[in-house]
């Protein structure tokens, strides 16, 4: 993270860290997986820059049940 900012490539990482892809009950390829993360990353790009701030890390992974201060998340 440089800057406060999240590029795609580093909110996979982190997100497959936070337990993206082990949901039993949903069971796809990595590929499918790595789509669905690149969607749910459009929703937070809202501006279409190819990253996302730290803010909005945090509201992501909350999403996902990862509770992340401010300070876990810079």
């Amino acid at each position: 993270m440089r800057d406060g900012n999240v590029s795609f490539e580093e909110f996979v990482d982190i997100a497959w860290s936070a337990g993206a892809g082990t949901d039993p009950d949903h069971i796809v390829s990595r590929e499918e997986e790595e789509k669905e993360l690149r969607d749910a990353f459009r929703v937070f790009d809202k501006h279409n820059r190819g990253y996302i701030t730290a803010s909005d890390l945090r509201a992501v992974l909350q999403c996902l049940g990862e509770d992340l201060s401010e300070e876990e998340s810079k």
